[in-house]
């Protein structure tokens, strides 16, 4: 799986969302990485991280204890966005004392669709997922969460 990773101190782990990568962090990922040690993943199949046997967000919780064991980080600072944040409550549950502190952007503990629109909105992303990839699947939903020029960049 690849990893950035700069800095040193405490640990923080920034996780990424559905159909993303570690780019997602770049602003972020200089200025943390002065005061701590930075750790920028990217997920199984995403990014620079080629596919594994598996998408759940329980298999990236292990993937994420692994990555952390590897770089013998026993205590983190886990920030998640969408995906990455219920990638990041599951890694709380599975191993609460490494788990300092979390910090959830735009997400859910849980992608079990409730409603008729929830249903929606996980298919349409998962067959834009399977049919284009996760670069698809990004710019399309960039485009629908940023629509005016000035939140381009």
């Amino acid at each position: 799986m690849f990893c950035n990773i700069q800095g040193s101190g405490r640990a923080l782990l920034f996780v990424h969302g559905l159909g993303s990568s570690h780019a997602d962090w770049e602003y972020q990922f200089p200025e943390f990485s002065r005061r701590y040690k930075t750790l920028v993943p990217d997920l199984p199949g995403y990014g620079r991280s080629p596919p594994d046997k598996s998408s759940s967000i329980q298999y990236f919780s292990d993937c994420l204890q692994r990555l952390l064991d590897e770089h013998n980080v026993t205590e983190v600072v886990v920030i998640g966005h969408s995906m990455g944040g219920a990638c990041a409550l599951q890694l709380a549950l599975d191993d609460p004392h490494r788990v300092r502190a979390l910090v959830i952007v735009n997400s859910v503990p849980s992608f079990i669709p409730r409603t008729p629109s929830e249903h929606f909105a996980i298919n349409f992303r998962r067959i834009l997922m399977r049919l284009a990839g996760p670069q698809r699947l990004a710019k399309t939903m960039a485009s629908r969460l940023f629509p005016h020029p000035h939140q381009h960049e």
